[in-house]
């Protein structure tokens, strides 16, 4: 553990954000998008601000950004509130229909794995 701390230490010494990425992030605010997805466009910047406000406060800094602890709180509150919000819509809303079998999958998986030795699994 101590080897790899020391290794993270030494990137975060050596990073940078060059042209490349500055130009990239401004980029992110305003995206190019097909006609269709346009509403997309207005809900990036406020998604960008909270996606860039969440790195951790080196990386913020590397972009000439504040690295404030306030920052950090304000930005967990924002995220703790979307999370929440989210787990209000209800799920065949909030998943693909892929994504919920997919769930089913895991949850009937999990239920196989938990049932006690010696009782008879139904086959499927």
């Amino acid at each position: 553990m101590a080897e790899l701390d020391a290794y993270y230490a030494d990137a975060r010494q050596r990073a940078r954000a060059g042209a490349e990425a500055k130009e990239s992030l401004l980029m992110s605010f305003n995206p190019p998008v097909p006609p269709a997805l346009f509403p997309l466009k207005l809900v990036a910047p406020a998604v960008n601000a909270l996606a860039f406000a969440a790195l951790p406060r080196w990386a913020r800094k590397l972009y000439g950004a504040p690295g404030s602890p306030v920052t950090d709180t304000v930005t967990t509150a924002a995220l703790h509130g979307l999370y929440h919000a989210t787990r209000a819509v209800p799920a065949r809303l909030r998943y693909s229909p892929t994504v919920r079998h997919a769930r089913q999958i895991i949850r009937e998986y999990e239920r196989y794995e938990t049932e006690p030795a010696g009782e008879v699994r139904p086959q499927s």
